[in-house]
């Protein structure tokens, strides 16, 4: 019977790879098929497919550790909050999803409000500021 192997043209005339290696018997198509071949042959495809390596988020580190009041005042108002999500992360050995979660008011929720708070304050003193010159 034919198999699927890795490193060679599939059917559709495009390369595999190691990271895509099913290799799942073909079923015969010149013998009758009946249901339980089928659902057999199917479960072995599932389990392949499940079997193989889960993609990794392209968004950043993973975290190293649980992130803090003091993680979430600097990414919020202090020296990380002008970078991006994935830079912040980085720095602080923090995943995307944390960074993301505490900038949008996910988490560190009072953080958060007195980081909004901050901003407002700084933008009326600017407005006033400008008026006066």
């Amino acid at each position: 019977m034919n198999t699927q192997d890795a490193g060679t043209q599939n059917d559709t005339g495009t390369q595999n790879d190691a990271a895509t290696d099913l290799r799942v018997e073909l079923l015969d198509l010149s013998a009758k098929l009946n249901m339980k071949a089928i659902a057999v042959k199917l479960n072995e495809v599932i389990e392949a497919i499940n079997a193989l390596e889960k993609p990794t988020s392209s968004r950043g580190p993973k975290s190293k550790h649980e992130m803090t009041e003091k993680h979430a005042e600097m990414i919020l108002s202090g020296e990380h909050k002008d970078l991006s999500h994935k830079d912040a992360a980085a720095a602080l050995e923090l995943s995307y999803g944390q960074v993301y979660s505490a900038r949008n008011g996910y988490t560190f929720k009072a953080v958060y409000r007195k980081a909004q708070k901050a901003a407002e304050a700084a933008a009326v003193t600017a407005a006033l500021e400008a008026a006066e010159e």
